[in-house]
């Protein structure tokens, strides 16, 4: 039996098992879902549920060098109207060396959140929670904002592009209703939105 776990240890050192243990767990830590304010809210029993991408999903939204500003809208139900819901933003990001920057998102100009840009190659994905307030009119207004500095942009004569950042089309808003979204206006007003999602929201 001593023998036995002897040689249980020697190949556990061996094999560096605790520190390749370690290193999966930081590689999970290096890359959450990041989500912005309070918890998301959990859909109510009985009510229905949307995901509505932004107008014009086939227009690229591309943020590049220092500064860069971009925005979309979202179009709310109008006869179903939302009860509850949070804005997801799925973003990929190209980052030079040595850049240090931030992507910023505000809803109706008021700042929401803010994601830290790392070098190389990254995607991110991320949650806003939605208030009342942010369903008080026909749409949302979601901007976005690419500052930071970096070597090229002290350097280049054109401020150079040290990072880019996409906004995919799987953007959406995940919206609880109070209603189910059947009415032809509905329908059109959203010409962006995909199939009544049928999920939990939060």
């Amino acid at each position: 039996m001593g023998f036995l776990l002897a040689g249980v240890a020697l190949l556990l050192s061996t094999m560096n098992v605790l520190d390749q243990g370690r290193a999966f767990i930081r590689h999970l830590a290096d890359e959450p879902q990041l989500v912005f304010e309070h918890r998301l809210a959990t859909r109510a029993e009985g009510t229905d549920a949307a995901m509505i991408l932004r107008t014009n999903p086939d227009h690229p939204v591309i943020l590049s060098g220092f500064p860069a500003y971009q925005s979309v809208a979202f179009t709310f139900p109008v006869d179903a109207r939302p009860t509850s819901g949070y804005l997801q933003i799925d973003a990929t990001s190209q980052v030079l060396a040595g850049v240090e920057g931030v992507l910023r998102i505000s809803i109706h100009n008021a700042r929401r959140g803010e994601v830290l840009l790392r070098s190389g190659q990254a995607g991110r994905s991320l949650q806003i929670p939605l208030s009342p307030t942010d369903f008080a009119g026909d749409q949302l207004v979601v901007s976005f904002s690419l500052q930071g500095t970096g070597p090229q942009h002290q350097c280049a004569q054109d401020g150079g592009i040290s990072a880019v950042v996409e906004i995919e089309t799987t953007s959406a808003i995940f919206l609880a209703l109070d209603a189910p979204m059947t009415s032809p206006r509905d329908r059109v007003m959203a010409g962006a939105m995909w199939p009544a999602w049928r999920g939990p929201i939060g």
